[in-house]
């Protein structure tokens, strides 16, 4: 009986517009229950697979025509799905889909549907392709021709834009592999889409925040690639890429304890950031950024000027103009307004986003609650105020503690020039050149 009430209520969910009364009957049951189970099936079939909760999804979406051509697609799952289920910390997911729908994306239309299908199943990458069969140097190869697609919901679009371009460069659109050639030589195949899908994963991961997780792939990455016998051109472009993000994981673990800092103020933080900047610049002597945090570090916790300004004069190639902000200040704090002045105008002409004038402006007023001799810093806040975040009130605040607190023939350009800014701020402001 307790059947039959199922089968009744899924009935009505699934075919509301049915006449139980006329159907019922041993036919009908059989009718109905044969409707449901089917029904069940088919919505069963057309599901996207999804990855598991707390796992990181690879979406394979992969087609052969020929039989030989699938076996060879079966094969090259198998190896991936070996190498990215095969550590105890990994928390990998190959999600396969379904013959019908790897057709769907063949269709055409390759970029949408496989967009579409990333996000229905969860994954964070994809990779799909097919395999042909090409001659090369006179011998048969299957062609794997495979293109590679990241998501991460909380990553800005360029940032996805950029994943897909690295991991295509990474990949190696087409990847040959003789009929004639042993197992051996596929399963490295497949071994290097794995360990490309898995430093994909590990850049969003880092990006994103999850700075364990991405530790663990890129520790786990590192020790794959040393031992990996045949090195061809995209091994050493994996190595070398590999050794830069173990390089940026330690710098942006520095980075929170630097934002720590921002928030209590206290040496013991820094003291505990060093250490992961020299990591970072051991993994990565091009991560000029570093060297800015370094420079804080240097000032901060040993007042030592001069090793501040040597690991920021490291950061002249640097696009992002921040550090010209702690150059102004180290040249404001040992009294040369002129050159802190030059840096700002520098800093003013790359425009600055306004976040990290705050942050100048927030830690510079630290520095004179510390030190409250330094007052030529006052005229430091009154430029970030007057030409960056134009609040002329805060800017003439600023210039009068600074000719206020001024001493008879000290910085006397500037003195007067504090003045006439505090003039032309009343009238609403005007920017200052240098």
């Amino acid at each position: 009986m307790g059947a039959l009430v199922l089968v009744s209520g899924l009935c009505i969910w699934l075919f509301p517009t049915l006449d139980l009364e006329k159907l019922w009957g041993v036919n009908g049951i059989v009718t109905l229950a044969t409707l449901v189970v089917v029904t069940i099936i088919w919505k069963s079939y057309r599901r996207v697979p999804r990855a598991s909760k707390g796992r990181v999804g690879i979406l394979l979406a992969l087609s052969g025509k020929s039989e030989e051509q699938k076996e060879v697609m079966r094969e090259f799952r198998r190896a991936v799905q070996n190498l990215v289920t095969g550590g105890q910390e990994a928390r990998l997911q190959v999600v396969e889909l379904r013959d019908h729908q790897v057709k769907g994306i063949d269709s055409g239309n390759e970029l949408e549907e496989c967009t579409k299908y990333l996000a229905a199943s969860g994954c964070v990458f994809a990779l799909y392709g097919h395999v042909s069969e090409q001659r090369h140097k006179g011998k048969p190869h299957h062609v794997l021709k495979l293109t590679g697609m990241v998501r991460h919901a909380p990553l800005q679009d360029w940032l996805s834009k950029e994943f897909s371009h690295e991991f295509t460069e990474l990949l190696a659109p087409l990847r040959a592999i003789s009929k004639e050639d042993d197992l051996f030589v596929f399963t490295a195949t497949g071994q290097q889409v794995g360990m490309v899908a898995e430093y994909i994963i590990g850049v969003a991961a880092m990006l994103s925040g999850s700075l364990d997780f991405a530790e663990t792939l890129f520790d786990r990455l590192h020790n794959q690639l040393a031992g990996v016998q045949h090195v061809d051109a995209l091994m050493i472009r994996l190595r070398r890429r590999v050794q830069k993000r173990r390089s940026n994981v330690a710098f942006a673990r520095s980075g929170l304890l630097f934002r720590e800092f921002r928030d209590k103020r206290d040496t013991a933080i820094l003291r505990r950031a060093k250490p992961l900047l020299d990591r970072s610049i051991a993994l990565d002597p091009t991560n000029l950024a570093a060297y800015n945090q370094l420079a804080i570090f240097h000032f901060v916790v040993n007042r030592d000027i001069d090793v501040a300004f040597q690991c920021l004069y490291k950061c002249r190639k640097l696009e992002d103009p921040a550090w010209r902000f702690g150059l102004a200040f180290l040249y404001a704090y040992t009294g040369n307004l002129e050159k802190a002045e030059k840096a700002y105008v520098f800093a003013e002409s790359q425009n600055t986003r306004i976040d990290v004038v705050i942050e100048v402006e927030e830690f510079v007023e630290w520095v004179l609650s510390e030190e409250p001799g330094a007052y030529q810093l006052y005229y430091c806040l009154g430029v970030l105020n007057d030409n960056f975040k134009e609040d002329y009130a805060q800017a003439i605040i600023d210039y009068e503690r600074f000719t206020e607190q001024a001493r008879p023939g000290e910085f006397v350009r500037h003195v007067s020039k504090a003045r006439e800014r505090v003039e032309a701020c009343k009238a609403g402001g005007k920017k200052m050149h240098g």
